[in-house]
Order: C-alpha cells, then sequence, then structure tokens
C-alpha cells in the first residue's frame, strides 16, 4: 500500500519509507508526476518469514525500473523493527520530511 499510495498521490509528499513490505501494485500502479523522483527507503530484515526478503529485493528492482532511486537497507531481524532501524527512519524523516 505504501508504495501504491505514495507513487500514485496526485500532490507532492517528501517521502516514502517501506518497511518489511512488497510492491503488490508494480505493474499497475500509474505514478503521479508530482511525486517524481520521490524520496524512497526501503527496509527489510533479513529473517522475515512473513515477507521474505526477496520481495523486497524485486520491490527496489521495480521501483529502479520506473526510475526511482531507493535507498535500500537490511537488518538481522524477523518481520519487525529494530532500534537501528528506527534511528535510520529518524534520518530520513529529519532529511525529508521537516
Amino acid at each position: 500500500m505504501a508504495y501504491e499510495l505514495g507513487l500514485s498521490y496526485p500532490s507532492r509528499l517528501a517521502g516514502v519509507l517501506a518497511l518489511s513490505t512488497y510492491f503488490a501494485t508494480a505493474k499497475t500502479v500509474k505514478p503521479s508526476s508530482a511525486n517524481a523522483g520521490i524520496p524512497i527507503s526501503v527496509y527489510h530484515g533479513t529473517f522475515d518469514p512473513m515477507v521474505p526478503e526477496s520481495l523486497g529485493v524485486q520491490s527496489v528492482e521495480a521501483l529502479k525500473s520506473m526510475g526511482f532511486a531507493p535507498d535500500y537497507q537490511t537488518f538481522p531481524m524477523e518481520h519487525s523493527v529494530c532500534l537501528e532501524e528506527v534511528v535510520d527512519i529518524g534520518r530520513f524523516i529529519q532529511k525529508h520530511a521537516l
């Protein structure tokens, strides 16, 4: 949902954070010109049993093929968050949203 909404939203957004997710609508999303070049950070756990990391990698590749330049980071965790990830999310928000 983060990808679909973030890329197709008709007004400019500060960025997209994608946490342990996948890009289910990569083949059907219609990106809005308002969010061309939007900053995107993708985070994924290397031991995620719910959304395998391979789906996160596929999402990043789909974004790249659409002309976006996502940042991709993994953390040694399951389908959760860790302190290092929270710190990085804070940096992203500081850089792009405030």
